[in-house]
């Protein structure tokens, strides 16, 4: 069972942080997470799949069980550190003397189209008698141990035999000749592994993959408590630890269920009890949130923490922020475009949860998930009050306003204003909701429109600081 309402305090700050008394367990669950991350390289490199954890993650271990997840994840790490080691050996093995046996076929045949035209070339002479004969005979051709001729073969890369000619050329100033042949199979590149042994190792990373996940949360709780042990006292029998934390009230009976059902998993002969004691000490905030209020209260946090006791602004901001926004942004397209966004991430919150996207742009998007979702839809209803769609108006209901002039008489009036006195120039009932569309055809309704935004702006600006003023004296007080 885990309690996140439990704020443990520091009993042993005096002491050296390498010198407290479980520092060299967590130095051990440091190796742990070590290797488990070798291992999950391993496992991605090969593209095999980890699957997540699904229902309730996995409990600390015991100090029992503590000993052999260790001795399994070692062995685990050396297994796969082996198989690695001796697929990059075979294969490298396996490369020369792949080299070694395309060398020795391509020279038979040059050593062979050699001795046959040095027999042709002999019996030439012999049948024409000329006075022409040959410099060196057969003998001396194949001795070439007594002579200076020697030759070299080996394996190169085809697109770098004219710079390899080129090099031999110029080193022996032109004493060399230089035979080549295309190999009749390419190589295999050194970087795969052997069948067999590809196979073996996929065979270990599958079965490792589907572990993984609960070794990190295993190995990490493991950390956190050993972490969180090294704030405590010991008594004087160096037997049993002391410490103290602050916790809710409410959660009082959790956490001492808490204590009983780890004495109890643990086999302890003494059991944990938990006693409540009076403190002059301010006690630390605790807000407590779900996945809607999360994203508004650490918003709030990121301006300061409210003190023990004090009104939580973050109550309110659920309302006044989006709203507030609204009216600065007031456009119903812009805010359709907000409100799919944040309708996305909330629909689709479990599946991309599990993804576990580690892009911070992408956390900060994700973590304010609700709070888009609200200033889309608070833009969409100030963007109805404003009449503005992308910048343009909308006559969804019709105009008020009764237009009725000729052409003669806009022709001789360059300006024409409309009075609503008059019945036959407004319909007396105002446009259903928001801006009437009449003033998109104003030649001031920049001016108008501009000024009517900043002093709604400006009133419910007021209005904010007013009650934020209020709730300050009701904390003061």
């Amino acid at each position: 069972m885990t309690v996140a309402s439990v704020n443990i305090c520091m009993l042993n700050g005096d002491v050296n942080h390498f010198q407290r008394k479980f520092v060299n367990e967590v130095r051990r669950c440091d190796e742990m997470e070590r290797k488990l991350r070798y291992i999950e390289a391993e496992v991605k490199k090969d593209n095999v799949p980890i699957f997540e954890i699904v229902g309730e993650w996995p409990r600390a271990p015991n100090p029992r069980e503590v000993i052999d997840l260790e001795a399994h994840i070692e062995k685990t790490e050396n297994d796969i550190l082996e198989l690695s080691h001796n697929a990059v050996n075979l294969k490298s093995n396996y490369l020369e003397l792949s080299e070694l046996r395309h060398v020795l076929e391509k020279t038979q045949v040059f050593f062979t189209e050699n001795q046959g035209s040095f027999l042709f070339l002999d019996q030439q002479e012999e049948a024409n008698d000329s006075i022409t004969r040959a410099l060196i005979n057969e003998e001396q051709h194949f001795a070439t141990g007594r002579g200076r001729l020697e030759f070299v073969s080996g394996v190169v890369n085809r697109e770098r035999v004219p710079a390899f000619e080129r090099m031999l050329w110029r080193i022996s100033r032109g004493n060399v000749f230089l035979r080549q042949a295309e190999l009749d199979e390419p190589l295999e590149d050194p970087n795969t592994v052997l069948n067999q042994t590809h196979d073996h190792r996929q065979r270990v990373l599958h079965n490792v993959a589907k572990e993984i996940p609960n070794w990190n949360i295993m190995v990490r709780k493991m950390k956190a408590i050993y972490h969180t042990m090294n704030l405590f006292n010991m008594d004087v029998t160096k037997k049993c630890l002391i410490g103290e934390c602050w916790v809710p009230i409410s959660d009082l009976g959790i956490v001492q269920n808490c204590l009983t059902e780890g004495s109890r998993s643990c086999g302890s002969s003494i059991p944990s009890f938990l006693n409540v004691i009076q403190s002059h000490e301010d006690p630390p905030t605790f807000h407590r949130t779900n996945r809607f209020t999360r994203g508004f209260q650490t918003l709030i946090d990121s301006y300061g923490v409210a003190s023990y006791r004090e009104a939580n602004p973050a109550l309110y901001t659920i309302i006044t922020f989006p709203f507030l926004f609204g009216i600065m942004f007031g456009d119903i397209g812009h805010g359709l475009i907000m409100t799919i966004f944040g309708a996305f991430m909330v629909i689709w919150e479990k599946k991309l949860l599990a993804k576990k996207v580690d892009n911070e742009i992408w956390t900060i998007f994700f973590g304010g998930r609700y709070i888009i979702l609200l200033m889309g839809i608070f833009s969409m209803y100030i963007g109805f009050i404003y009449n503005d769609i992308f910048s343009k108006s909308l006559n969804l209901f019709g105009s008020s306003w009764l237009i009725k002039y000729n052409v003669s008489k806009i022709m001789s009036h360059e300006y024409l204003e409309p009075d609503p006195a008059f019945e036959n120039e407004y319909a007396q009932v105002p446009y259903i909701i928001g801006m009437d569309p009449v003033w998109a055809l104003a030649s001031n309704k920049i001016i108008f429109l501009n000024s009517y935004k900043m002093k709604l702006s400006i009133i419910f600006g007021v209005v904010h600081m007013i009650f934020g003023v209020c709730v300050s004296v009701i904390n003061i007080m």
